[in-house]
């Protein structure tokens, strides 16, 4: 019991200029703004914080009415008004005229009548918080994007991959079968895949054009030239297809060909327009 008379004893009062000298190193040093207006919206204090965040000086604050403040536009909306107003804390995100963005809470503070004697504003700078969000938000768009490439090009490899197997396994039959002395058949089978190709291919612009008679038969005997065979082919449907439609992009795009190599073989295969 006695030295709890002694510790009381031993205490002394605060200062009050000591501690006001205290709480304004601690508003001063504050990372955040600080900004303190009286029950009538009258600025008081402002820290240097406040400062850099908002590009404002504080000699052309301290002193000023908030309802002024903004009327001159010097702020767009203010959470002391706010505060005073509905008599309660408001949080609410503001950007300033420096480009920086903050979220601000203005905390009233009343005197044993309920009166409102001063509005503390927080500051807190999220300018850097943001710019990470939106950097966040574009890679994520970024990488949706090249997903989606990827994966249509994923898609067309495969189906190249799966064309260019049932060709190899067409080709394997297609060279395994006698044709013993049948050119005919075999000028016909090439000429229905050549149609259902360019039917797959160019379904949009509609079927190629369909041929008026059977192709002629080439020489006799059991040697083939399928290479030769394949041209005339060729040559017959694309110079078909350009008396129809008069132009080289049209015929190329009803045989599911594009113009420049419609061009290059009609110039190998000789033939003019």
């Amino acid at each position: 019991m006695e030295n709890q008379g002694n510790d009381s004893a031993d205490r002394l009062p605060l200062d009050p200029k000591r501690v006001k000298k205290l709480l304004s190193a601690i508003i001063e040093g504050s990372y955040d703004g600080i900004y303190v207006t009286d029950g009538k919206a009258n600025t008081l204090i402002v820290n240097k914080s406040y400062e850099r965040i908002s590009g404002l000086e504080r000699k052309k604050l301290i002193g000023k009415n908030m309802n002024e403040l903004v009327s001159s536009n010097m702020f767009n909306a203010s959470g002391t008004l706010m505060a005073l107003e509905s008599r309660k804390p408001v949080t609410m995100e503001q950007q300033f005229k420096t480009g920086k963005r903050a979220v601000i809470t203005s905390t009233p503070l009343m005197n044993r009548q309920g009166e409102i004697v001063m509005v503390v504003t927080n500051v807190r700078d999220i300018t850097e918080l943001h710019e990470l969000k939106s950097r966040l938000m574009q890679k994520e768009s970024e990488y949706e994007k090249n997903t989606s490439v990827i994966e249509a090009l994923r898609r067309e490899l495969s189906r190249e991959d799966m064309a260019a197997r049932l060709a190899q396994s067409a080709y394997g039959i297609f060279l395994s079968h006698g044709w013993p002395s049948n050119v005919r058949e075999m000028e016909s089978v090439i000429e229905r895949a050549l149609v259902l190709n360019a039917e797959s291919e160019a379904a949009k612009a509609g079927p190629a054009p369909q041929p008026e008679e059977e192709a002629a038969p080439v020489d006799g005997g059991t040697d083939v030239n399928l290479k030769e065979v394949v041209q005339r082919l060729e040559m017959k449907y694309m110079s078909r297809a350009y008396q129809k439609y008069g132009n080289v992009r049209g015929a190329a795009k009803s045989l599911g060909m594009d113009a420049a190599t419609f061009v290059r073989k009609r110039q190998k295969y000789g033939g003019k327009g």
